[in-house]
């Protein structure tokens, strides 16, 4: 893309949303706020409600932003973003990100606080629908608290290294627990993780710079009698699985802009958790493995008209076949196969509306192959 990492994040740090508003700026330090409020009517077997009807969901977003100069190379900020839901039953409040860090200019971004680690950059490449994406992104909305990154950007490269400190119940896509209806997603104790990732984009080829990124993501589950986590646990029997690690490998390929003109771009990403039994009769060490692919292709109109294109895979496998669980053999494998498509209007800056829908292409038995649909409108301040 043209804007590398650093100048994506610095965009961020300076605007928590497209036309965020400064309303103090003097002597070098400044304070913004933006958000957004968005209004969209889902069709049914979305699970936007309990019945699976067709159903309008409002929902907001609100943050803060403020930056201070510290010297002359370095500018102290600060990010802090909430989620707001609607509704008669909803009136929810949710952090997403709070972080506070120091620029250096040339020398690259401090970051620490609740956020993403450095292999959200990655994954993010063929992140561009609203409701219907992330199919295949497996860690798409894994922000962390006690997390410290490091961007740096320069001549074409971009790097990034993060390290998160213990976390109880994170998010850790792709962990599960075995529940009443088999397994359910769940959260994980984390001891420790680190991140890295690279990348390097190109002058302009023809219609936009080609993009290539690859990063590396580890996290080790905490082993201590009360902070373990388990994949699942037998009261009875005591019988239980628990996670050891996860280590998570990912990579993206594009070329062109995806606000402007043609773009297409290519990710894969694949999470690996490690499990040990607490008692024998399960074998050794297992894994279960989940990965996925994604691929799209857009193309932006300067009247602001725009469409999108995809294909999203996503496969979870138990190796060496199925393990019985509580007497019964879960599945070693089941795959997904989604096609979204996007159609989005930007009046201006402010204000847009779009439609989408997903189609199934051949998902595995006992996978969700309803076709979904979603109109939206959403004002951006």
């Amino acid at each position: 893309m043209k804007k590398s990492l650093l100048a994506a994040a610095l965009a961020v740090f300076a605007a928590g949303s497209v036309s965020a508003a400064t309303v103090y700026d003097k002597d070098g330090t400044s304070l913004g706020i933006g958000g957004r409020v968005q209004s969209v009517w889902y069709s049914v077997h979305t699970g936007e409600n309990s019945d699976n009807d067709n159903t309008v969901k409002s929902t907001a977003r609100f943050s803060l932003e403020g930056r201070t100069q510290l010297s002359s190379f370095a500018t102290g900020f600060s990010f802090a973003e909430w989620d707001l839901s609607g509704g008669e039953s909803d009136g929810e409040v949710g952090s997403r990100e709070m972080y506070v860090g120091v620029d250096f200019g040339d020398f690259g971004i401090v970051t620490v606080g609740r956020t993403y680690d450095a292999v959200k950059s990655v994954v993010e490449t063929t992140d561009i629908f609203e409701d219907w994406g992330c199919v295949g992104q497996v860690g798409c909305d894994d922000w962390r608290s006690g997390t410290i990154r490091y961007n740096w950007s320069g001549y074409g490269f971009d790097a990034a290294i993060s390290y998160g400190a213990a976390v109880d119940e994170a998010t850790v896509a792709g962990t599960k627990v075995w529940g009443d209806d088999g397994f359910e997603d769940a959260d994980m104790n984390i001891n420790n993780s680190f991140s890295a990732m690279a990348g390097y984009t190109s002058p302009d080829v023809l219609f936009g710079p080609i993009a290539v990124k690859a990063g590396y993501a580890y996290i080790k589950a905490q082993n201590g009698k009360d902070g373990k986590s388990a994949l699942f646990a037998d009261p009875d029997t005591g019988y239980a699985l628990y996670y050891r690690n996860m280590k998570e490998f990912s990579a993206a390929l594009s070329w062109g802009t995806a606000d402007a003109g043609f773009y297409t771009a290519l990710m894969f990403d694949q999470r690996r958790f490690s499990l040990d039994p607490n008692v024998s009769g399960f074998g050794g060490e297992h894994h279960y493995t989940v990965k996925g692919v994604e691929y799209v292709v857009s193309y932006a109109l300067d009247c602001g008209l725009s469409a999108a294109l995809g294909y999203e895979f996503s496969e979870t496998s138990i190796d060496g076949g199925a393990i019985s669980v509580l007497g019964e053999d879960v599945a070693a494998e089941a795959i997904t196969r989604k096609i979204p498509l996007y159609i989005n209007y930007s009046a201006n800056e402010n204000f847009n509306v779009w439609a989408e829908a997903q189609f199934d292409a051949g998902s595995d038995d006992g996978v969700d192959d309803e076709s979904l649909y979603s109109v939206g409108a959403r004002y951006t301040f």
